[in-house]
């Protein structure tokens, strides 16, 4: 019977699966088209051309032809609108970005979306996509309906996958904790504030000490910084101020928000082993500098890891694996 109940709602998702794929495909391809975004309003309009203007009042991505003052022509995809730069990929052969100021564009020509180049949103993009869904989607979902169970009854003798706390009143860092065979690994992320002060980037996390560094902002999709070296990409970059975003890195994500908050997860270097011992989980970390020494103990309860790290009761829960497609 379980089976059956099984196989009827891989299907039934299945079906649901393909309509959202279509869906946000749409949806995707009209805000690429041309769907407005925020005005950038802190820029003197004195000496911008009308189609400057319109751009600003109104932004915009894609592909388009840009014509300086000086009547240089170029044709590329605009990838980002601020108020200090517009971010511009030529089309030719190597590619090159730069970040061109407001007033130095004469006209802005938008042309329509090459297919061939896989534009997203292109009729190839979308067959594509739903072919995948067809193919790939009843085994998501079948492996969706098994994670229910474990969600249910997480497994903890031993632990497995991933456990992570819930926000903290204390206003410590959220962590996670990733178990694999008779290894550990911590994940933290952080919530504070941000602030640039000429060159540098302040990070004041809440419950941990401030982290300044150097960056740099390239082609306004590129956060690159200094102190320790790092290139993140942006992938939420309709914001007019350039450093506001969401930018990702493979082990660092940093989302910069417009009102001065950020939320910061990095994937902590320290690592360890576990044992089960009774209804506990010992965690022996080969850095014994970090939170909470070198050894942690764990109490299993109400399905829960509940471990006390300086002083701080963190209470973990298991998460199970979601139905995640990364497109």
């Amino acid at each position: 019977m379980r089976l059956y109940i099984v196989a009827v709602t891989k299907w039934i998702c299945q079906g649901a699966l393909i309509g959202f794929l279509a869906i946000s495909l749409t949806a995707a391809a009209q805000d690429r088209a041309g769907e407005p975004g925020a005005s950038v309003s802190n820029v003197s309009n004195d000496n911008l051309s009308p189609s400057v203007k319109k751009l600003l009042r109104k932004p915009r991505l894609g592909s388009a032809e840009l014509t300086w003052k000086d009547g240089r022509t170029e044709q590329g995809s605009i990838l980002r609108v601020t108020g200090e730069f517009i971010a511009f990929e030529t089309g030719r052969r190597p590619l090159a970005c730069e970040d061109v100021g407001p007033s130095e564009i004469a006209t802005v020509r938008w042309l329509p979306a090459s297919r061939t180049q896989g534009a997203p949103g292109g009729f190839s993009y979308t067959v594509d996509l739903v072919f995948f869904g067809l193919l790939m989607g009843p085994w998501f979902v079948e492996d969706g309906v098994a994670t229910l169970f474990q969600g249910i009854s997480p497994p903890l003798k031993p632990p497995r996958g991933t456990w992570k706390t819930g926000k903290s009143p204390r206003g410590s860092p959220q962590s996670s904790l990733e178990f694999n065979g008779q290894d550990v690994t911590e994940q933290t992320i952080l919530n504070g504030r941000w602030s640039v002060d000429r060159s540098q980037l302040h990070l004041v996390p809440a419950g941990a000490p401030e982290w300044t560094t150097s960056f740099q902002v390239r082609c306004g999709t590129e956060l690159v910084l200094d102190h320790p070296f790092e290139q993140l990409q942006c992938v939420d970059c309709r914001y007019e101020t350039p450093v506001v975003g969401d930018w990702r890195g493979k082990k660092h994500w940093l989302n910069l928000k417009p009102d001065g908050a950020f939320v910061e997860e990095r994937l902590r270097v320290r690592r360890g082993a576990f044992t089960n011992v009774a209804n506990s989980v010992k965690i022996h970390w080969t850095d014994s500098a970090g939170p909470g020494g070198g050894e942690w103990i764990g109490r299993i309860k109400h399905k829960h890891i509940v471990v006390r790290v300086d002083g701080v009761t963190r209470e973990y829960h298991y998460e199970p694996p979601g139905l995640e497609l990364d497109l």
